[in-house]
């Protein structure tokens, strides 16, 4: 497994990783090494900006009564 972060504290970041394994858990599907490269390479940049206007969208329906 490579790392795919740097220097960050875990504390201070949201991530949200796919591995190729945790696709075939949850489609019960084999997924060839190509088809798995084929698909990062295509959806890469989407999943990024859609996981950011996910986290955006949580941020903005906080409860910000219950941190103060």
């Amino acid at each position: 497994m490579r790392k795919i972060y740097t220097d960050v504290k875990m504390n201070e970041a949201m991530w949200q990783v796919i591995e190729k394994e945790h696709m075939e858990m949850m489609t019960k599907q084999t997924i060839t090494d190509k088809e798995w490269n084929r698909f990062v390479s295509k959806y890469e940049d989407s999943f990024a900006e859609e996981v950011s206007i996910l986290a955006l969208d949580f941020w903005n329906e906080r409860d910000t009564e219950a941190i103060e």
